[in-house]
């Protein structure tokens, strides 16, 4: 087994990039990747498993074909894609797959892409790059960054981002977290399962280079209650909010930080930043906070 260092997949993906001219093209055109490596999508709709992929253990490959999202059927260069998951689930899943094929040591290996696989925390090192790759090709890169650093220092600039490259909220905001050349930092929450009407779990946190190297990380928590101004934000019903004030931990003492809020009706997701830090940019953000959705105004 060769595992490829981050530089190496990111060179694999502007290969791809290049060659299917999907640079400069908004929303990234994943299919039209899709059809370039030479794979294609099932056209239907009825989600199944490739017969090549059987469970040894009956009961085991039931439970696990209820969390699966995306399959790639490397011997019919076939990806199958749960086609319930929400659009920018789905384009995110598509390039997964896609990921798979395009990772020399990984095409010959048959495997099941379930919610743990997917996620931020994965341990796996195999799934891992399959994410990088993903994330890479759907934000184009360093197009996604040269496009932050023209906007705004505010969680509307993601949100737009989001929306330019067709990729969802949460990977866009942690992107453009760290890999922002400001001093800026990310809280996600979520709903506390155990207590879904006072307190919230923190789900990532996230910084920048220059805050890590300024500040430390943020220390958090593992749950928030309702002290904690965000909680409070979203107990008042709010959805998107750029005026917050929070005093808060780090690895270097308390400090005070301005946040943004913005609530997805999944997660909330805080962006935080030092008081003063420079937000100068000739591109305004223009959100609409009742649906959230951002939009660049030159």
């Amino acid at each position: 087994m060769i595992l490829l260092p981050k530089e190496d997949i990111d060179d694999i993906t502007y290969d791809i990039l290049k060659s299917s001219r999907a640079f400069d093209i908004f929303p990234t055109p994943v299919d039209k990747i899709i059809h370039h490596c030479d794979l294609r999508l099932n056209s239907s709709s009825d989600f199944h498993i490739p017969r090549n992929y059987i469970s040894k253990n009956i009961d085991a490959f039931k439970r696990m074909q209820k969390k699966i999202l995306g399959v790639l059927d490397k011997t019919e260069k076939v990806i199958f894609i749960d086609e319930s998951l929400v659009p920018a689930k789905k384009t995110f899943v598509k390039l997964h797959e896609v990921g798979h094929n395009a990772i020399p040591w990984q095409r010959d290996i048959h495997f099941l892409d379930n919610d743990f696989t997917l996620s931020h925390d994965v341990k796996s090192q195999f799934e891992a790059e399959a994410n990088h790759f993903a994330s890479g090709a759907l934000f184009q890169l360093d197009r996604f960054t040269n496009y932050a650093k023209s906007l705004p220092l505010e969680i509307g600039s993601a949100l737009a981002l989001a929306d330019k490259f067709g990729g969802s909220y949460h990977a866009a905001i942690r992107r453009y977290v760290e890999r922002s050349n400001k001093r800026c930092a990310l809280i996600i929450i979520e709903k506390n399962v155990f207590d879904t009407n006072t307190t919230f779990q923190v789900k990532g946190n996230y910084q920048s280079i220059r805050f890590g190297r300024e500040f430390g990380k943020l220390i958090m928590p593992d749950i928030l209650d309702s002290n904690f101004p965000f909680v409070k934000d979203f107990h008042a019903g709010k959805k998107l909010h750029t005026d917050g004030i929070a005093n808060l931990n780090t690895a270097s003492g308390e400090e005070q930080f301005q946040y943004h809020y913005f609530f997805n009706q999944y997660c909330i997701f805080v962006l935080i930043f030092p008081t003063g830090e420079k937000n100068k940019s000739r591109t305004k953000i223009v959100i609409n906070s009742s649906q959230g959705h951002a939009g660049i105004i030159l």
